[in-house]
């Protein structure tokens, strides 16, 4: 349910234009998968969120978003993920382009 809610809220944000929602959506999306040891779902998402923080001028949390970057890059996946979230197998996973 949360992963579904946060694309719900992702989908909302990406139709009024607004930027730093679709951003700081991403972001979480990526410290959930994180979270599961899903560093290749996460690292997409975390490169689209910087390039967001970016564009909204926010360069403290483009700086945070390149760091999650280089962690789960290196890290890879977990060979045993824990929770996992209904939905995600539906879940396009975003071009490549924090807080926590």
């Amino acid at each position: 349910m949360v992963g579904q809610t946060r694309y719900c809220a992702l989908d909302i944000y990406s139709r009024i234009g607004d930027s730093l929602g679709r951003a700081n959506v991403k972001r979480n999306l990526g410290h959930l998968y994180r979270a599961q040891g899903l560093n290749t779902k996460a690292a997409p998402l975390y490169a689209e969120a910087r390039g967001l923080y970016n564009l909204t001028g926010d360069s403290f949390m483009e700086e945070n978003c390149s760091y999650w970057l280089d962690v789960v890059s290196k890290e890879g996946d977990s060979s045993s993920t824990s929770l996992s979230v209904p939905g995600n197998d539906d879940v396009p996973s975003p071009a490549p382009n924090s807080d926590e």
